[in-house]
């Protein structure tokens, strides 16, 4: 192939600016675009070599000019960049190639070459880089942990926020995938976070967004770094998966405080139901003294008729006095077995719902009775309900206290307790003889700490309690007025079986 060989006007026409400098003479010749590129005018140009120079940015001319003068003395080509100055056109970046032509006796003749304007290229460039700057910049500011991954899950990227966050160096970061065995992540309850759960491996697999994944990083100081994760798919203009960008923010001080709530709360629960006990301590003492000293009587009543040789038939009447005074007995003790189990104890299961009504009230009847307060429990037919049996009467305990306490001073006192079925839920009313609560009570009495009570007299947590209780067993607890009086419906799923 033979090569191409351009002339002066041919540069010329595709924007070069073309020039030649004879050596001996000291003088230049420039096309009419190398005026324009360089902002000279026609008339002000000497001819003089010196004209070059003098439209060279002052910080660019003598390495530029070293440039020149080497290559002519070690015959080699010409290949600059500088910046000029124009009069017309202000800072412009140029590019400059030339070659010089020798005389057989190796003495330089004239150098032949071409200008051409890389302004816009440079500037260009000028603006990338301070784009990847300022995106450095930005990404390490990030107070968000982020990682880019390739689609082996490999790390190829990382912020300065991720490395203090996994308490990882960059270097230890990049290249480890999700899956690395180092990770040793672990779930809320403590459980190994397996590779087929974690959010990166997913998105990969499923191509899908994966939001706000909670996990547990150990750290090399033994601490526990708690994460929130979000995965996020790129693909290419082929569909092809690109990268994942994973991001993640610390919320260990949220997990811990979670955890610390979590156990305060316990106690405080623990703490609310020891204050219900007291509070029935001497109720039950009274009830179960009752059937106790008939159940001495009757004892002694009975000894007595065996030695006087009273005949069973009239024997056998004390003998079932005793067994229903045992059995009230009995009731009172299996009610108090309710407050034995926490929540975390408790499991759901299928029980008569008249029993646990009866369990309950027969904790507060002796309180009721010292206060001439009537409890009444409306007939119905037995109904069987799925829940977490002591947690449900702890709860129905609670609200005849409060009902107890709202109309111990009032002329009219009693409790009434009824039932409604709707499918496929049982409704239970407890109503008092109460006139209701005001609506800014009412609409944060289910409030943890909220109270009426003085300071001292109460915790602000039973009402909160039992409506955490009743939704533990997939229920709910609410307050209404019904018939005019204060009622608080409790709604349970029936039996399934």
């Amino acid at each position: 192939m033979k090569p191409i060989n351009f002339s002066s006007s041919d540069l010329s026409n595709l924007g070069f600016a073309v020039w030649s400098w004879d050596i001996p003479s000291d003088k230049l010749d420039w096309s009419p675009e190398m005026f324009k590129l360089l902002g000279v005018k026609e008339v002000d140009f000497n001819g003089a070599y010196d004209a070059w120079e003098q439209t060279l940015h002052p910080e660019d001319k003598e390495l530029t000019v070293a440039k020149l003068k080497s290559s002519i003395k070690d015959k080699t080509l010409f290949d600059s960049t500088f910046r000029v100055l124009s009069p017309s056109l202000g800072l412009r970046h140029i590019a400059a190639k030339g070659i010089v032509e020798y005389s057989n006796e190796g003495l330089p003749l004239v150098m032949r070459g071409v200008n051409w304007d890389i302004s816009e290229h440079v500037i260009l460039k000028e603006k990338i880089s301070d784009m990847n700057v300022n995106f450095e910049s930005v990404f390490n500011s990030l107070e968000e942990g982020l990682i880019l991954q390739n689609p082996k899950c490999e790390i190829i990227k990382s912020n300065k926020a991720a490395e203090t966050i996994l308490d990882l160096t960059e270097d230890e970061l990049h290249g480890r995938t999700s899956l690395d065995p180092r990770w040793n992540c672990i779930k809320f309850d403590g459980s190994p976070f397996e590779g087929k759960d974690h959010p990166v491996p997913l998105a990969i697999q499923t191509g899908e967004l994966q939001k706000d994944v909670l996990m547990g990083v150990n750290r090399k100081d033994g601490g526990v770094s708690w994460i929130s994760i979000t995965a996020i798919p790129r693909f290419d203009q082929s569909n092809s998966l690109k990268d994942i960008i994973c991001t993640f923010v610390d919320v260990t001080k949220m997990i811990t405080m979670q955890k610390d709530l979590e156990r305060k709360t316990k106690v405080l629960n623990y703490n609310a139901k020891l204050a219900s006990l007291g509070e029935m301590a001497s109720g039950v003492a009274h009830e179960i003294n009752n059937p106790l000293t008939i159940i001495f009587g009757k004892l002694e009543q009975i000894k007595y008729m065996v030695k006087d040789g009273e005949p069973l038939e009239k024997i056998s009447p004390e003998l079932i006095k005793i067994q229903t005074s045992s059995d009230r007995i009995a009731r009172i003790v299996k009610g108090l077995r309710y407050f034995s189990k926490t929540s975390e104890d408790s499991q759901v299961e299928r029980f008569n719902l008249n029993e646990v009504l009866l369990d309950a009230s027969g904790l507060i009847k002796g309180r009721l009775g010292k206060r001439g307060i009537d409890l009444t429990i409306s007939p119905f037919e037995i109904v069987y309900v799925d829940g977490k049996k002591n947690l449900i009467i702890q709860t129905i305990l609670n609200l005849f206290t409060n009902s107890l306490e709202a109309v111990e001073n009032l002329e009219k006192k009693w409790i009434l307790v009824d039932l409604e079925l709707a499918q496929p839920k049982v409704k239970i009313f407890i109503s008092d003889s109460g006139a209701g609560i005001s609506e800014s009570i009412s609409q944060k009495m289910m409030d943890p700490f909220f109270s009426t009570k003085d300071v001292g007299q109460g915790t602000g947590l039973g009402l909160s309690i039992s409506l955490g209780n009743i939704q533990a067993s997939g229920g709910e607890l609410y307050y209404t007025m019904r018939n005019d009086h204060t009622c608080f419906v409790i709604e349970l799923p029936l039996s399934k079986t």
